[in-house]
């Protein structure tokens, strides 16, 4: 539980994106075309390049763990409660950009790891 837990963190902006990012766009001074700009870039910019960048966060602080891309595909029905909207399309891209995201994390983390034992010796 203590793993999910500290995990949960590197997903809580995912989840911001998911639910809370288009109810602010809502509330932004702007116009309609602009609030339609907002809204497709972040279904195709900001979800997945915030998904590839807490994977590789995450995996480099913990190594690979399948908690953050298990809750990040848990998360995504969410979106179609709050926003009427749920593309397997996006569900698919958003898991995979979090599992590469955890693979390259773990990369680093291995990296660090063999850099801190050839110091030790």
């Amino acid at each position: 539980m203590a793993r999910l837990e500290k995990q949960f963190l590197f997903v809580l902006p995912v989840i911001f994106l998911y639910l809370v990012f288009p109810y602010i766009v809502d509330y932004l001074p702007v116009d309609d075309l602009m609030k339609k700009g907002l809204y497709i870039n972040n279904i195709i910019l900001y979800i997945p390049l915030l998904c590839l960048v807490m994977g590789v966060v995450s995996g480099s602080y913990r190594g690979f763990n399948w908690i953050f891309p298990c809750l990040v595909l848990l998360f995504y029905p969410l979106t179609y409660l709050f926003n009427q909207q749920l593309v397997f399309l996006y569900w698919v891209a958003y898991e995979l950009f979090a599992l590469l995201g955890v693979g390259l994390g773990h990369l680093i983390y291995r990296f660090r790891i063999k850099k801190r034992r050839r110091f030790e010796k």
